[in-house]
């Protein structure tokens, strides 16, 4: 996400996206307007891997608009990554974290979350069935977002077919998963396959905290079929084609999640750039605008880091009351961001393309080492801001985004090394983890005499549809540097700045 602090709340968020924005616009009008090359190559997107064994998810979806809920039946086909047999297995059903009024996530901002008073999310489990048989599953623990289910004598290495059935009540309230007018969104609301620790020998059942992203997952090839009601249209994480029956179907390969939006007004705007397809969807304002710097973003990115990892990129506006969300193929911004008639979208738009690369193509722990992901995509917008602005709008915005965080004065024992349960509010977070985390990257650049975009180019390479833990960047870090630099990580990323 992106955009934490200026006007609340969009800028109680993340990044300092929305006021850097209005500083970025100041040196445009001084003069220090685009250096961008208009004539950089067009897009090409980078070939998935052959032979590669991810799980596979085949989705069916039906939409009840009257009702505000969604039936969907998942069938998992899941290889069981332990190094041993297994008696269960274990869904994530993040939505369930919305079911009561007393422990929504999004009661950290209620007003602006719950303009209407509160409304519930939930799923309703209607069938489990496990290599064909139906199947017992419980909540485990009393956390109705973890649905263990027993397996029998489930053997390492051994392919598993998972069906499960279950009813979604989408809720009106401004957060990943919501309902508002014409435009649903289904973020984080679809049944995720737990990630097994193998050095814990456990799943992975991290609460859904209301800071930060709490979602740990790995790639999975998703086979969706929908049925909306008429006048609606999907969009989302891929691209779908509808067919005679009035069935909407897309496929995604090597995807950590699967978000989808519902949409009823205005056709996308799509614009192309070499083999990607840029879409928006909602988007107020200049929409040819939005999308040719769309554009201009994907290709500063593809020439420091490599294409991006897909040939479709939907970029959508709802209420929110931060800057904006990633996920595989799609970016979400605020609905506010485009009020102004200035563009106040263009850095947010950056941060959440740069997730492209790290986050979808690049996963990492984002529990327990969150600015692994936000930290390098904050690094990311001040690179574009150089090829499109200048060397002394990059200057002044890195004073803002990672020089000034240093400066400021933090309550509470955390670093940008902190899991994110740890973090009291969002104006910390902020502060520590996007700030202070790109400040790291910035003293790492400086150190090795501008090599962090290639430590960055190789850790996307090497790393790409995976997962990469601190030690796999510090690893990569050495390796291009030439030098071990953990210790960059020591001062940075774990000491507690002014003790």
């Amino acid at each position: 996400m992106a955009g934490k602090r200026g006007i609340m709340p969009i800028r109680a968020r993340r990044g300092l996206l929305l006021g850097a924005s209005a500083l970025l616009t100041c040196l445009v009008l001084l003069g220090l307007f685009s250096v961008f090359r208009k004539g950089a190559p067009s897009l090409t997107v980078r070939p998935l891997p052959q032979g590669e064994d991810r799980d596979q998810c085949r989705l069916q979806a039906v939409m009840h608009a009257g009702e505000g809920t969604v039936a969907v039946t998942e069938t998992l086909r899941m290889r069981n990554r332990s190094c041993g047999p297994l008696d269960h297995t274990v869904l994530r059903f993040y939505l369930n974290a919305f079911r009561d009024e007393a422990h929504s996530p999004a009661g950290i901002l209620y007003d602006e979350c719950y303009p209407l008073g509160f409304s519930p999310g939930r799923v309703t489990l209607m069938g489990i069935r496990w290599q064909g048989e139906s199947a017992a599953g419980r909540w485990t623990d009393g956390d109705e977002t973890a649905l263990r289910v027993e397996t029998k004598d489930w053997e390492a290495g051994e392919w598993g077919t998972l069906t499960v059935s279950f009813l979604l009540e989408i809720p009106e309230c401004r957060w990943r998963c919501q309902r508002s007018g014409d435009l649903w969104v289904l973020g984080n609301a679809l049944a995720l396959p737990a990630v097994y620790d193998g050095e814990r020998n456990a799943y992975r059942l991290d609460p859904y905290t209301p800071i930060g992203d709490p979602f740990v997952s790995d790639c999975m090839d998703w086979q969706l079929s929908l049925s909306l009601e008429e006048g609606w249209v999907p969009y989302g994480s891929c691209a779908f084609e509808k067919g005679p029956d009035g069935t909407w179907t897309g496929t995604l390969e090597a995807a950590r999640d699967m978000a989808l939006l519902f949409f009823r007004g205005e056709r996308a705007l799509e614009k192309s750039f070499g083999q990607v397809l840029v879409r928006l969807v909602n988007i107020r304002g200049d929409r040819e605008k939005v999308a040719d710097r769309a554009g201009e973003i994907l290709k500063a990115y593809t020439a420091l880091y490599g294409p991006p990892p897909r040939a479709c990129l939907t970029v959508a506006a709802f209420p929110f009351p931060f800057d904006g969300m990633e996920y595989p193929g799609l970016v979400l911004l605020s609905d506010r961001l485009f009020e102004s008639g200035q563009e106040d979208w263009e850095l947010p738009l950056a941060h959440e393309c740069a997730h492209l690369w790290f986050y979808d193509l690049v996963g990492s722990d984002q529990v327990n080492e969150p600015w692994q992901d936000e930290a390098l995509c904050q690094w990311a917008v001040l690179e574009y801001v150089r090829a499109r602005y200048g060397e002394d709008s990059r200057a002044s915005l890195r004073y803002y985004l990672a020089d000034a965080p240093l400066e400021e004065q933090v309550e509470g024992s955390v670093t940008p090394g902190s899991p994110i349960d740890r973090f009291s509010d969002c104006a910390q977070y902020d502060t520590v983890v996007y700030g202070r985390g790109t400040a790291y990257l910035c003293a790492l650049d400086t150190y090795t005499d501008g090599k962090l975009n290639a430590v960055l180019k190789a850790y996307a390479d090497r790393f790409a549809w995976q997962r990469a833990s601190r030690a796999d960047f510090e690893r990569v870090l050495m390796e291009t540097a030439g030098q071990d630099l953990s210790s960059f990580g020591d001062i940075y990323l774990d000491t507690l700045i002014g003790r």
